[in-house]
């Protein structure tokens, strides 16, 4: 069995950390029955603790929160989450590649999560099902990055970006539209349009040397995707 660290984008608790950001929220437990797909106990670390209870119900990723108990800056709840959220889905396909949930963790509203897979081709199908999701998923691992993908890209990666070249996606003025390779892949112009853009990062990640420093008018190859990427979309 082996340990993974990965930032994963997720709608748990977002509601509550947006509004206060200054709070550390830690998973220690994950639990599933066939009425609340996803239950947890979480502890919340904050010096001011009143509004906590009024933020998790009016939190739309919680169904309802127990309090379970106090000391200190931290406050322990029994949360049931809600059935229809990203994470009931995410969690599941990490439950049916083999993972098993150690903690997550949580500081200004990013997740950092650790789960156990007995194998790397485990890790390597739940990325791939983030990723036919929409959802972002980073591994802070450099060395099992590359050794998962030797080329820096997942297959999902590969065949979109593979797809928008054959399509002139690249080409000035572009060919196709990022709706018109959803469509043949079967997702939303937004996940191709992640796709491409972490495509772009990996090859340029694992293909060119490192820059010198240079001022701020001198954008990164994916800044400058980026950037036109969000002028499409402002078009479609």
């Amino acid at each position: 069995m082996e340990h993974f660290d990965f930032d994963l984008g997720t709608e748990f608790l977002l509601p509550t950390l947006a509004e206060r950001n200054e709070m550390t929220a830690v998973v220690n437990s994950v639990t599933f029955t066939p009425t609340y797909p996803l239950r947890t106990i979480t502890d919340f670390y904050c010096a001011e603790q009143s509004s906590l209870e009024s933020l998790l119900e009016w939190d739309s990723t919680v169904a309802d929160a127990i309090k379970l108990g106090e000391s200190g800056e931290r406050v322990t709840y029994y949360l049931y989450h809600d059935p229809d959220v990203i994470d009931v889905r995410t969690t599941k396909a990490a439950v049916e590649c083999g993972g098993s949930f150690s903690t997550a963790r949580s500081s200004g509203g990013d997740w950092t999560i650790q789960l156990t897979f007995p194998s790397e081709r485990g890790l390597r199908e739940f990325k791939d099902r983030c990723e036919e999701m929409g959802v972002q998923m980073e591994l802070n691992d450099r060395p099992t990055i590359e050794k998962l993908y030797p080329n820096g890209l997942t297959p999902a990666q590969l065949e979109a970006v593979r797809l928008a070249s054959m399509r002139g996606y690249f080409s000035v003025p572009r060919d196709t539209t990022l709706s018109s390779l959803g469509d043949e892949l079967g997702v939303s112009s937004q996940a191709v349009s992640e796709r491409i853009r972490r495509a772009v990062e990996a090859l340029v990640d694992t293909t060119l040397p490192e820059p010198e420093p240079h001022g701020a008018e001198n954008l990164s190859m994916s800044d400058r995707y980026d950037a036109h990427d969000s002028y499409e979309r402002d078009d479609e």
